[in-house]
């Protein structure tokens, strides 16, 4: 530490920085600090004036170069000339020099232990640095490929000529970095299958130079993903068999069913056959639209609707052009086994409205299917015919077509709300596994 006057003479100094300048601390004092320092005496011009500043030094003490850090800031206590503090940096300054080849050695040892390739190509794709796992990767010594053209090292002609295009666009372009996928021809000639993460490599004006990528062999999963695609093919080709088989199999009890009906002479009985057979049609029809969808998870069901109420016009002989039949589901596709009971209450409930709804033969159905943000679903059946009995209760009904419609709520969780102040619309809320209704 030092203390200098206004005047800029050394009043008083004591400490171990004497060592740089050769002196005893009797001899710096009376000596004027411009002198000693004057290749910064303007600054200390400026310290004197009010201001701050700090320098490093170098000198020799003992043979060795030494470095101190002074500061210097007004002195505040005698209230004229500046302190200085010196501190010896020596220590500092020779241990940052052993870092630098520390943490080289260690990025080198960290990339060597890196299972994934490192390149680094310069701008027209010749290789700058490959790590061991990059020449492991193509089947090629430790720095074989060093100079060598990334463009020989790729799989087909077709790709080399399409990645020498690419790197020109990347150059010019400069474009955001996103990952490539392409394949490399390994030295035994075997084709692999790679994924390149790469970025700019710059110089310091910011021109690119060059490219640095990690290159991850994703052979083994490219394969193993193509195996469960393939595995994927063939069980959506057996369920779509199965679906098909279900269906032929319910038709032919559907055909039966009805090829009996014609055999009974009692009307009631009758009635009986084509209820039933229009519930096993209900069923058929589900895995009819399965087999021909794309996904053989989830059915479409506006579509399904649709054939639905065909079939079951047909079957009570109604005409379209008297009776409307409208569809309202947007674009809700279910799942099968929401497919099923819901196909089958819908039965129930339309025919419920063919049968006894428009003695006039004239009137309009409603069918309908939404969604809500609590991921609920309501299926609503409705009519603007004559209505239900008055007291008449659909959850208490001992007609087999009512109870089969509250058993089948039951199934799927749902909540049965009835409706009189138009005609009669029957609604069952339930939960929609996916939670919102998804598309076909």
């Amino acid at each position: 530490m030092t203390r200098v006057d206004g005047d800029g003479i050394f009043t008083y100094y004591r400490g171990a920085g004497l060592q740089a300048w050769a002196l005893e601390d009797d001899q710096l004092v009376g000596c004027n600090i411009f002198e000693a320092y004057a290749h910064i005496a303007d600054t200390l011009r400026e310290v004197l004036a009010g201001g701050e500043a700090a320098f490093v030094h170098e000198g020799t003490s003992e043979g060795k170069t030494v470095y101190f850090q002074n500061y210097f800031f007004p002195d505040s206590v005698a209230g004229a000339g500046l302190v200085t503090v010196s501190l010896d940096i020596t220590s500092l300054r020779d241990a940052s020099h052993v870092p630098r080849q520390s943490v080289e050695e260690r990025f080198r040892s960290l990339v060597e232990t890196i299972p994934h390739g490192i390149e680094d190509i310069d701008a027209k794709g010749h290789l700058v640095f490959g790590n061991s796992a990059y020449h492991g990767m193509l089947e090629y010594p430790d720095g074989a490929l060093i100079g060598r053209n990334i463009l020989e090292l790729v799989a087909t002609a077709a790709e080399r000529a399409s990645l020498q295009d690419h790197l020109g666009f990347l150059r010019d372009e400069q474009p955001a970095p996103t990952p490539l996928f392409g394949q490399r021809r390994t030295r035994s000639g075997r084709v692999i299958e790679v994924r390149v993460d790469w970025n700019y490599r710059r110089d310091p004006e910011g021109r690119v130079v060059g490219f640095s990528s990690i290159i991850t062999d994703i052979t083994e999963h490219r394969e193993a993903h193509e195996k469960i695609k393939a595995s994927l093919r063939a069980k959506e080709v057996l369920l779509s068999e199965l679906h098909h088989r279900v269906k032929n199999n319910l038709q032919v009890i559907a055909s039966l069913l009805n090829m009996q009906s014609r055999q009974v002479e009692d009307a009631q009985v009758a009635e009986l056959f084509r209820e039933s057979r229009n519930r096993v049609r209900s069923m058929a029809l589900t895995h009819e639209q399965l087999y021909q969808a794309e996904d053989l998870a989830r059915i479409d069901f506006a579509r399904y609707l649709r054939a639905l109420g065909a079939s079951l016009f047909r079957s009570y002989g109604a005409d379209p052009r008297a009776v409307k039949l409208e569809v309202d589901t947007g674009e809700i596709a279910i799942p099968l086994d929401l497919a099923i009971p819901c196909g089958l209450i819908v039965t129930e409930l339309i025919s419920n409205c063919l049968k006894h709804a428009f003695p006039g033969g004239r009137g309009e159905i409603r069918v309908g299917l939404c969604t809500d943000d609590e991921g609920q679903l309501t299926l609503a059946v409705g009519d603007n015919g004559v209505g239900l009995p008055a007291g008449l209760d659909p959850q208490a009904s001992e007609t087999l077509g009512l109870r089969l419609v509250t058993s089948l709520a039951d199934q799927i969780g749902g909540e049965i709300a009835l409706d009189r102040s138009a005609g009669t619309q029957v609604r069952i809320r339930f939960q929609n596994p996916d939670g919102e209704g998804g598309q076909p």
